[in-house]
């Protein structure tokens, strides 16, 4: 008698995401946790923010501190060129995934914001508010929907598949046109689970947000129920230590607990405009 049955996996972003995961275990990675109080933001972009633009305006606001905080320790973006030498891009492109509201319903698409340190936060927040409401694609979006090159790519062996992925790791230039210069992905982050998520990635330096939760701290002396942020870290022990991480997550803290950026925001979140923009 028959017990189970067979299902044909076609979703090409998770067929993409398990080839990434068989050669995760090639590369020297160190994973880490840590959490950010983010009260004092959210406050105030939940007071400025609709149901509708509440996801979108946090995630630009988060995409902002990150690219700051990489600005500020670009080594963390660094890509190995040759054995002794190490390629370190100024402009920070953040490959992030974003919830595109469909007929068919909610998806998760791979979205490369660009030259994000360059950018205001109400720019950010504006191009992902036009993403997650209308079909306008990037080129990151187009590939993975590109049914043809999937077809022909999972029809190769697994040896040759891997030198698809050899080229990201060796190539810092196409890695970065492609997939940005460090990864942030979406686990739970607008969920209210407790989630310390873990991730895979191909840049030198990846991270998972998990949910926000609430928390006992001490604040001026008092008690009081905070708004913490759930972070983990992945980073290549080959070309960054733990030195520079350390400094960098000391510097993504002090900007997230500041409010980076939102204060000269507040007029555009109060605007809530979701107007479309030209994207790339």
């Amino acid at each position: 008698m028959k017990h189970h049955t067979f299902e044909v996996i076609r979703n090409s972003n998770h067929n993409y995401l398990v080839d990434l995961y068989d050669i995760t275990p090639s590369v020297h990675s160190v994973y880490g946790v840590f959490e950010i109080d983010i009260t004092d933001a959210l406050n105030i972009i939940r007071e400025f923010s609709d149901k509708d633009t509440y996801h979108g305006m946090l995630q630009g606001w988060i995409v902002k501190c990150f690219a700051k905080a990489v600005e500020d320790t670009k080594k963390v973006q660094a890509f190995r060129k040759r054995p002794h030498k190490l390629l370190i891009f100024d402009e920070v492109d953040i490959y992030i995934t974003i919830e595109n509201h469909k007929k068919k319903g909610r998806r998760l698409f791979p979205y490369i914001i660009r030259s994000a340190n360059t950018r205001s936060v109400d720019e950010i927040q504006a191009e992902i508010l036009t993403v997650k409401d209308t079909n306008v694609q990037n080129s990151i979006q187009k590939w993975f929907q590109n049914k043809k090159f999937f077809t022909f790519y999972y029809s190769l062996p697994i040896f040759l598949r891997r030198l698809f992925f050899r080229r990201y790791r060796r190539n810092p230039l196409y890695c970065k046109k492609n997939a940005g210069t460090i990864g942030i992905t979406n686990k739970d982050l607008f969920g209210k689970i407790r989630l310390n998520p873990l991730t895979v990635g191909m840049h030198t330096i990846d991270f998972a947000l998990g949910g926000t939760m609430k928390k006992l701290d001490v604040v001026n002396k008092m008690v009081e129920l905070r708004d913490v942020l759930n972070i983990s870290v992945l980073f290549n022990q080959k070309i960054i230590d733990g030195t520079v991480v350390n400094r960098f997550i000391s510097r993504l803290k002090d900007l997230m607990k500041q409010k980076f950026s939102l204060v000269e925001a507040e007029p555009f979140i109060q605007k809530s405009s979701k107007k479309p923009i030209r994207l790339e």
